[in-house]
């Protein structure tokens, strides 16, 4: 991740001058799943779940007046959601949290 950002930062300059395509798919969906074991075993799961979303950026640069050009692209996971219950990822980010420390 560290990498991918300075990469980007190093090519700012190159982006001002360069054709520059932002590409990307957002790619998700809500999931609802109930189970009863019994009268009183119910179990109920629902939230949004990342089905594999990304974002990039893709380009070309000239090189001179010889007429040839560099051409780069970047990409990078986009997660939109979280695999699980959206209890559970409330739970678990409250106890990551840095205010109930």
């Amino acid at each position: 991740m560290k990498t991918s950002t300075l990469l980007f930062i190093a090519l700012l300059p190159t982006l001002a001058v360069a054709e520059t395509t932002l590409y990307g798919e957002i790619n998700s969906s809500f999931n609802v799943s109930r189970s009863q074991n019994n009268a009183l075993d119910k179990h109920s799961r629902s939230g949004v779940v990342d089905n594999g979303s990304y974002i990039g950026l893709r380009g070309s640069h000239p090189l001179g007046s010889s007429g040839n050009q560099l051409i780069w692209q970047t990409e990078q996971n986009a997660p939109t959601g979280y695999n699980g219950s959206t209890r559970d990822y409330m739970r678990q980010r409250k106890e990551n949290s840095v205010f109930t420390r």
